[in-house]
């Protein structure tokens, strides 16, 4: 009897271990750790093409103008503006998309430049920032779509990435807005 109590004790333990590290991670992920939801390009393409949808996105710019920031040589601060750009990524429209950069967490897809560059923006209080006027549980999309090669470590996709992109202006009328010196095009 006591073999069986130590036996069944065994099992209860190892399978306790096996499992413990997922169980860890999702108290982090879930207590600490607010990681946005973030889908890939090719989902939010699909949806533009086949649900006639719209995406704006959101880079490190429109970022800093919510939480205050100037960047002067991108975009003056204007409060009126900030405050439209929060009405905007909180928008609960159906038709609208809304895309930020996958800069939460695993950066291994990314170039070493590219993901240090990442980790030296998101410090704890520009998370905290995007945090506050993300909303938890709603669905993002990559905000990465259109850079199409830069940032990755993988440029065999390339190709691939270009093609899904060019069917958004396949017969469609579009507007673009890129600030005169971004030069990321």
């Amino acid at each position: 009897m006591l073999e069986q109590r130590i036996s069944d004790l065994e099992k209860s333990l190892s399978i306790r271990i096996g499992n413990l590290g997922y169980e860890i991670a999702d108290k982090l992920a879930k207590e600490k750790y607010k990681i946005p939801i973030v889908h890939d390009g090719k989902e939010a393409i699909e949806q533009i093409v086949s649900g006639r949808k719209s995406l704006i996105r959101f880079g490190d710019g429109e970022f800093e103008i919510m939480a205050g920031n100037e960047r002067p040589i991108f975009q003056k601060y204007q409060e009126r503006l900030a405050k439209r750009l929060i009405d905007v990524i909180q928008t609960e429209d159906e038709r609208i998309l809304i895309s930020i950069a996958n800069n939460y967490g695993d950066l291994d897809i990314f170039t070493d430049e590219v993901a240090d560059a990442i980790r030296e923006y998101m410090t704890e209080s520009v998370r905290a920032y995007h945090n506050s006027v993300l909303q938890e549980g709603r669905v993002y999309y990559d905000a990465y779509m259109f850079k199409s090669y830069f940032p990755y470590k993988d440029k065999s996709r390339t190709a691939d990435r270009v093609a899904l992109i060019k069917e958004i202006w396949n017969q469609r009328e579009v507007v673009l807005v890129e600030g005169n010196q971004t030069r990321t095009g």
